[in-house]
């Protein structure tokens, strides 16, 4: 079922927006941070243009579109969605293929869902290695996965927002974790867009 949405507004200047779930409380997650820090990160991946929204969604919601979309029965951290109209063209032939819209309105990356309670999870939790890295492909404290689940301390709630959406934005931007060496290059990538967020948030002071 389909849940009413509180949505959080838009930074002015960028065309990333932020949606909650009505149920969350809106002291929960810092959605104006959250906003300027992906804003940074398009900025860093050359389409501060492109709209993005990024949906803070709650378990029930993140289990309907894993069964709907990925046809696995469970929750999830982070999922992504491009965007895809008619008059785009989108071929992720390779990490970085971007949409190729014939106006302001089809430039668009698409949608990023992002589990709340998985972000709530990672801050708290008590480290015990990479868990969503069985496979043993992403560096301890490299790269969104990294930082979040391989690091020696927890992060915060809004920290740890803002990883699993820079992941599902380098999802968006036709990265993937199949193998070491697609990994290395997506943890690259999600590496340039923190450090970007950082300066960014360290220019307006705060």
């Amino acid at each position: 079922m389909r849940r009413a949405v509180a949505a959080c507004g838009r930074t002015a200047g960028s065309r990333v927006r932020v949606h909650r779930a009505a149920a969350l409380p809106s002291r929960d997650i810092n959605a104006a941070l959250l906003r300027v820090r992906a804003a940074a990160a398009l900025r860093a991946f050359n389409v501060g243009d492109y709209a993005l929204d990024i949906w803070l969604a709650d378990d029930e919601r993140m289990r309907s579109l894993n069964r709907t979309h990925r046809g696995k029965d469970r929750t999830t951290d982070v999922l992504s969605f491009p965007y895809a109209h008619e008059h785009v063209t989108r071929a992720f032939l390779s990490p970085g293929a971007l949409p190729l819209p014939t106006s302001r309105a089809d430039a668009r990356l698409g949608d990023v869902f992002v589990g709340i309670a998985a972000a709530r999870s990672a801050a708290v939790r008590v480290p015990s290695g990479c868990a969503a890295d069985p496979a043993g492909l992403v560096p301890a404290v490299c790269g969104c996965y990294g930082r979040l689940y391989a690091a020696a301390a927890p992060v915060g709630v809004d920290d740890a927002c803002w990883l699993l959406a820079v992941h599902g934005i380098c999802h968006l931007l036709g990265h993937t974790h199949e193998d070491v060496a697609d990994t290395a290059a997506m943890i690259a990538d999600e590496d340039s867009a923190l450090r970007a967020a950082e300066h960014a948030i360290a220019a307006r002071g705060g």
